[in-house]
């Protein structure tokens, strides 16, 4: 009934039941429940065992992670709602992921249980790919620890003019093929991938950053 993450091969001990109301990113696309889902990719993706000669590991990524890793047993998106609310003359409509997680904790503590292994991110899904694409290509690291062992800049999206310029030729590949990670293939058609990719380039040319 859910789908295992991977990460903790275990039976659930309880369920907690979230309704994220989607706004806008910063580069004005709407969140959806890809956004909640990918931050758990990520922790296994970073957390995992360093291949040979592979740069996907960062030990303070598995640090930081480390609390939700133990507790989460899988994730479940149940539905997309939609909700329409009023505030004076003004309407407002949110997209509302319904997503169930489920934890081997054993604590009758509901907000313990809650602070767990939440469903979101302030990062929305694309960012953190290009930030991903950009460690596996030398661009640099998630943490100074790694950078320092690698040799290479610690991740900056801001002011960095170098990794900016970096950054920018690897989201043109992104964007060039309507890029999703296999782990949201069944969450994200290539056409919100390409408006994605697309308003992310567009608020990076009026920003100048990332």
């Amino acid at each position: 009934k859910y789908r295992n993450t991977g990460l903790t091969p275990c039976l659930a001990k309880a369920r907690v039941t979230y309704r994220l109301w989607g706004s806008a990113a910063h580069d004005n696309t709407r969140v959806s429940a890809a956004d909640a889902l990918y931050p758990y990719v990520f922790a296994a993706r970073w957390s995992g065992p360093r291949a040979p000669g592979g740069v996907e590991h960062d030990p303070a990524v598995e640090a930081a992670t480390e609390t939700t890793r133990q507790a989460l047993v899988g994730v479940r998106v149940v539905k997309v709602d939609s909700e329409v609310r009023r505030y004076s003359d003004i309407t407002f409509t949110y997209v509302v992921p319904v997503v169930e997680v489920y934890l081997n904790a054993a604590t009758a503590d509901t907000a313990e249980l809650a602070a767990l292994a939440p469903p979101w991110s302030a990062t929305p899904w694309h960012v953190m790919v290009l930030m991903e694409e950009a460690v596996k290509r030398g661009v640099g690291a998630f943490s100074a620890a790694e950078a320092r062992r690698r040799g290479v800049r610690w991740l900056d999206l801001a002011r960095d003019p170098k990794t900016r310029e970096e950054r920018g030729a690897i989201l043109d590949g992104l964007a060039r093929r309507n890029h999703v990670p296999e782990a949201l293939k069944r969450l994200v058609a290539a056409d919100e991938a390409q408006v994605r990719w697309a308003a992310l380039r567009q608020f990076a040319q009026r920003r100048g950053h990332y």
